[in-house]
């Protein structure tokens, strides 16, 4: 039979390999939807204009602070990263804040200002209580350091890398946030703004 059309062969795989790559791309759209569904559902992290989420937490040296203690004075949070190495830029960021917030205190020791530096090192890596004790003796630090070793107030101010500082008014509202170490005329500034 010359000139009839004849259907081509079929290889044996080929009807699998097409189940695959349907199987394939319907997993990667469950996978890609179930990922877009964990973006769109994460809440936003609290920004300028926001009530501040309420901070309650122990103390490297014993106790619990909380946020609502402080209102009425002004408050600077600062999530710092006490895990990364000794030498490391994260590290460096990390004693240039305290060095900063130190020199803050010092120069408003008798204003309604409240430093509060929360230990946010679970991002990197874990730090130990007595690391912690000795840190606050070592770096002679006049504020609480507050530890959050389960990460969720880290998480709650939606802090993905240290240090992340925000600066709260006499309400309790979040009037500034910087994402990386805070630049220290910036900060004296909008605190001076704030203070009476």
């Amino acid at each position: 039979m010359t000139g009839a059309l004849q259907r081509p062969a079929r290889s044996r795989g080929s009807g699998w390999a097409s189940l695959s790559l349907v199987l394939i791309f319907s997993l990667s759209l469950l996978i890609g939807g179930w990922w877009w569904v964990g973006v769109v559902a994460t809440p936003r992290p609290p920004q300028p204009g926001d009530q501040a989420p309420e901070v309650a937490l122990p103390t490297a040296l014993g106790g619990t602070e909380r946020l609502s203690q402080h209102r009425g004075s002004v408050v600077v949070l600062s999530f710092l990263d006490l895990g990364s190495a000794g030498s490391s830029t994260a590290a460096d960021r990390t004693r240039g804040q305290l060095v900063m917030l130190k020199s803050l205190s010092t120069q408003h020791h008798d204003a309604p200002l409240a430093i509060l530096t929360v230990d946010a090192s679970g991002i990197t890596w874990p730090v130990a209580d007595d690391a912690r004790i000795n840190y606050t003796y070592d770096h002679q630090l006049t504020f609480p350091l507050l530890v959050d070793d389960q990460l969720r107030t880290t998480r709650r101010y939606g802090v993905v890398a240290a240090p992340t500082t925000l600066l709260i008014d006499r309400d309790g509202n979040i009037v500034r946030r910087w994402e990386t170490m805070t630049n220290p005329a910036d900060l004296m500034l909008s605190v001076d703004a704030l203070l009476p």
